[in-house]
């Protein structure tokens, strides 16, 4: 301001006088100048004019009427806001909205929020520092092209426990993308301990929508792993010595349309309480529900021949890395024998999805080569778990059992007898039960008979089956009745029908 006035002084000044307002110009500059701008540093920030606009702070929240799935943002904008955005209590918010994001920057923070339900919601006003939240109205509508049924974890879960958080989703669209995320703003501990993986499950799904007609159905499923040691005191409570409480968020349901529009759906924060195992425990027990299913023995045993004892574990609600655990386990209760050389056990993990949550399967190959003749016994072996269900320790247990160890030679020497042995009893056994199946075919059809012809194609036709003298033609019965009664002149006895049938007929059939 003051050079603009001596500018405009010198212009009016005459010449010979130029020179004497020169001087009072550099003169005015080299004194007057420094000072103003040191005074006007050390006041700068008490001028109001620059307090006014330092103070000032602007709040918006839009939209205020929304569908479920869409999002809310809360803007803030001013100068240093870090504290006072500090101070802000969101337990209000917290109960209609998830806050998804929170995005500081130098002078705007923006915050992210979805709804968990419809409905319309009042929030009260409320002051935090320099930032000022106005009272509103939050109007959400419900989303006719989605519907999600929740499934939670159990309140109360064991450390180590794995729990599924389900979601059970249908879309208007099949076209639409459905993808399950991990929450943002979470714990380091918390994201750790979250798995996700897509499920189809038809019988669920028709339970969660049964008016919901076409469209496309999915099940996906949030695995949450409670952890071993202590959770940091900020993100649980205290409930007692020896359980704590933690919060856990829900997974987030994403649903992509084709116009890459996306929708986030969230559900309530659920409080968990974990309850520590037993203190006899060790840390590395398994917690959830183990099935052991080991491969048979066989009784005989080749001497010095390669050998697998195959070990199957099913285990539901636990994590293929825990699973592994039971490759050492079981190494270490197999005690030296210098009889059996064990070997190096080979292993393969898998893991699927089903109602219950994560299922594990863990198969172990422990070869073994037996070097001595005579008896060897295989180690009992005992596999602890702690079941979250029943709340108790329970034990797979397979006991001990002893095998005959044999040289090659004798084993197929053995074989051989063995199925001699088996195929004569067979062939002697059927041989049995032929002939008693013949006479009561025998017996029938004699019955059946209505003329002494058909009789006596019945007779022939067992004696082809029987090892007595066949009679092969009617005539030669003939003649052989003609020479016995005819030709000699003699009368026939009484009983000589009788006789001659009974010739013909088997032994054990005449006193039929």
């Amino acid at each position: 301001m003051v050079k603009g006035l001596l500018k405009k002084y010198v212009k009016k000044i005459p010449p010979p006088l130029y020179f004497i307002t020169l001087f009072i110009k550099l003169f005015l500059m080299g004194v007057i100048t420094p000072i103003t701008i040191a005074n006007a540093e050390e006041s700068a920030f008490n001028l109001p004019l620059f307090k006014t606009f330092q103070d000032k702070v602007y709040v918006s929240i839009s939209p205020k009427e929304v569908k479920l799935g869409e999002r809310i943002t809360l803007t803030i904008k001013g100068e240093s806001l870090q504290t006072s955005f500090e101070k802000i209590d969101w337990s209000q918010w917290k109960t209609h909205l998830m806050i998804e994001e929170v995005d500081i920057g130098f002078n705007r923070i923006k915050v992210r929020l979805y709804p968990f339900s419809q409905g319309t919601f009042q929030f009260s006003e409320q002051q935090a520092g320099r930032i000022k939240l106005p009272p509103f109205s939050l109007t959400v509508q419900p989303n006719p092209h989605v519907s999600i049924a929740w499934q939670r974890p159990p309140s109360s879960l064991y450390a180590q426990q794995n729990a599924p958080w389900k979601a059970h989703i249908w879309v208007q669209n099949p076209a639409n993308k459905i993808t399950l995320e991990a929450p943002k703003n979470t714990p380091k501990h918390i994201t750790q301990i979250i798995r996700f993986s897509p499920l189809a499950i038809e019988s669920a799904q028709a339970q969660a929508h049964p008016n919901k007609l076409g469209g496309k159905t999915e099940t996906l499923i949030a695995n949450y792993a409670m952890p071993t040691e202590s959770i940091p005191s900020s993100e649980s409570s205290e409930s007692s010595e020896s359980t704590q409480s933690i919060t856990l968020p829900s997974p987030v349901v994403v649903i992509k349309n084709p116009s890459n529009q996306k929708w986030y759906f969230f559900d309530r924060p659920i409080t968990t309480t974990i309850k520590p195992l037993p203190h006899f425990l060790p840390i590395t027990v398994l917690v959830g529900q183990l099935h052991a299913t080991p491969s048979p023995i066989r009784m005989l045993q080749e001497q010095g021949q390669l050998n697998y004892w195959t070990w199957q574990f099913i285990g539901q609600g636990i994590s293929p890395s825990h699973l592994k655990q039971l490759a050492n386990q079981l190494s270490q209760q197999i005690p030296y024998d210098a009889k059996i050389e064990w070997l190096t056990v080979s292993q393969e993990i898998s893991h699927q999805w089903t109602e219950q949550g994560i299922q594990s399967t863990l198969t172990l190959r422990l070869p073994y080569r037996i070097n001595q003749l005579g008896w060897v016994d295989f180690p009992m072996i005992n596999l602890p778990f702690f079941n979250p269900e029943s709340g108790k320790l329970d034990t797979f247990t397979w006991p001990a059992q002893s095998r005959l160890v044999l040289p090659f030679w004798l084993i197929v020497t053995l074989g051989v007898v063995l199925t001699f042995l088996t195929l004569t009893t067979l062939f002697w056994s059927i041989k049995r039960l032929k002939y008693p199946w013949l006479k009561q075919q025998l017996i029938k059809e004699i019955k059946q008979a209505d003329n002494a012809e058909t009789l006596w194609l019945i007779l022939n036709h067992w004696s082809q089956k029987h090892p007595s003298p066949p009679m092969q033609t009617v005539g030669q019965w003939q003649k052989w009745c003609q020479q016995t009664y005819e030709k000699t002149k003699t009368p026939k006895p009484p009983h000589a029908n009788r006789w001659t049938m009974a010739k013909v007929m088997p032994t054990d059939l005449r006193e039929k």
